[in-house]
């Protein structure tokens, strides 16, 4: 048995490391990725800890590591990125083991989420929420062990990789009522679950103190009634495109069958994971589909616990995998093959002159990275300056402009599971 169990784990993390890597991006993707990537290289040179985008100190460090022995922040923090996605895979198979004391749930949710459009199409790029899934998983694994066994050694080493989640991603702090939760519905003693906190909130002071816990200040709630139920609406959208429509109509099945078979403890477990998180993430003015990382493990344990009950449970969970793993196989195979960022900064310097600039908006690190071209913000005076930019990055110019090349480019702003792709103008601002 404990080689049969060896075996299903290497080919959980086989099948998830394996297809990630044939269909890796082809560069640095996202505005993110490039950051990423600046962050570990600065690092690297100065001895210093650089922020990546949004702060994610404890994800520049753990990528830093693996750059001492090969000098390719592409390279290196892809990889890690795919590494971590596999090692969550792994961990969500632990935790929800735990959690629930079913091997089928645990394996056929961790294939689910795996295999998923969003966490799929997050992974085969240097990004950041692979390796934060991977210690929030760790974490609830841990103070699940210590709260079911009384393992205190567990129960020390929890806070550290909680914590550590947040200097990854610091949106995972509103996982913090989430081990009182487990608390409640585990019946442990109460001093498990305040040592948990006591240490927790020492770390993330320590932290604070320190200036490593940072939040991009771009991300503000909304909160007027007419655009909160627009963003609602927009989040759930981005939750079924997540999961797939399909993916969705079975989750709603799914609960009203475990309504039916009075699985209690596992629907409250689930719907505070997913609920503390899709309201407040919808509700941000720059939301986008990949904030929603952190709820696709319970939404597929709730898919997975309604099949453990019918005959063809292994054939169903197979064909959603399948299903979902072809939603998403025409994006990522498309991004294997062109990197839209890394062509348009190739582009750039292979056609216009060496000391002109760039007004790219977003995109401006695409060009600094690849190009190593000059760059100025959309309101920049252009004044005695060669300017370039592309079609739909300046709005309302009032610069006349001469059109000096076409790129196929490719906006990844909200464009996870999905490509938007368009023959884009390269022009020549006349100030």
């Amino acid at each position: 048995m404990k080689k049969l169990y060896l075996l299903v784990l290497f080919v959980l993390f086989s099948l998830s490391l394996t297809v990630r890597v044939l269909f890796v991006n082809d560069g640095l993707f996202h505005h993110d990725s490039v950051q990423l990537a600046k962050a570990v290289e600065d690092t690297y040179q100065t001895g210093v800890l650089h922020p990546a985008t949004g702060g994610k100190y404890g994800l520049v460090l753990l990528y830093t590591i693996p750059y001492f022995l090969y000098h390719n922040a592409y390279v290196v923090t892809t990889f890690m990125t795919i590494l971590f996605a596999s090692l969550s895979v792994l961990m969500a198979y632990f935790l929800v083991k735990e959690l629930f004391g079913n091997e089928f749930i645990a394996l056929s949710s961790a294939l689910m989420f795996s295999f998923s459009p969003l966490y799929l199409g997050v992974t085969t790029y240097a990004k950041s929420h692979a390796a934060a899934m991977f210690f929030l998983f760790l974490s609830f694994w841990l103070y699940v062990v210590t709260i079911k066994r009384g393992k205190t050694n567990t129960l020390f080493v929890a806070p550290l990789a909680y914590t550590l989640s947040l200097l990854i991603r610091i949106d995972n702090i509103m996982f913090f009522p989430m081990f009182l939760v487990l608390y409640l519905c585990y019946k442990s003693k109460k001093r498990y679950m305040l040592v948990f906190y006591l240490i927790t909130a020492l770390l993330m002071t320590t932290c604070y103190v320190w200036g490593l816990l940072f939040k991009y200040s771009g991300d503000q709630l909304v909160w007027g009634f007419d655009k909160l139920v627009y963003l609602l609406y927009v989040g759930l959208y981005r939750y079924m495109d997540s999961i797939t429509t399909m993916g969705f109509c079975i989750l709603v099945l799914s609960i009203f069958y475990l309504l039916y078979k009075k699985q209690d403890r596992l629907l409250l477990v689930c719907g505070y994971w997913i609920l503390s998180i899709f309201i407040p993430m919808s509700m941000l003015n720059v939301s986008s589909a990949r904030f929603y990382v952190p709820i696709l493990l319970p939404s597929f344990v709730i898919i997975s616990a309604a099949l453990s009950f019918t005959r063809w449970k292994v054939l169903a969970a197979t064909a959603i995998v399948l299903i979902m793993f072809l939603t998403i196989t025409p994006v990522i195979n498309f991004r294997h093959y062109y990197s839209s960022g890394k062509e348009l900064g190739l582009y750039l310097k292979d056609n216009i002159p060496p000391d002109s600039y760039v007004m790219l908006g977003d995109a401006n690190v695409f060009a600094e990275y690849y190009s190593n071209l000059n760059t100025i913000g959309n309101n920049a005076d252009i004044t005695g300056k060669e300017v370039y930019t592309v079609e739909g990055t300046v709005k309302d110019m009032n610069y006349s402009t001469e059109v000096v090349g076409v790129v196929l480019y490719e906006d990844y702003h909200h464009k996870e599971v999905t490509l938007d792709l368009g023959h884009k103008k390269v022009y020549r601002l006349i100030g």
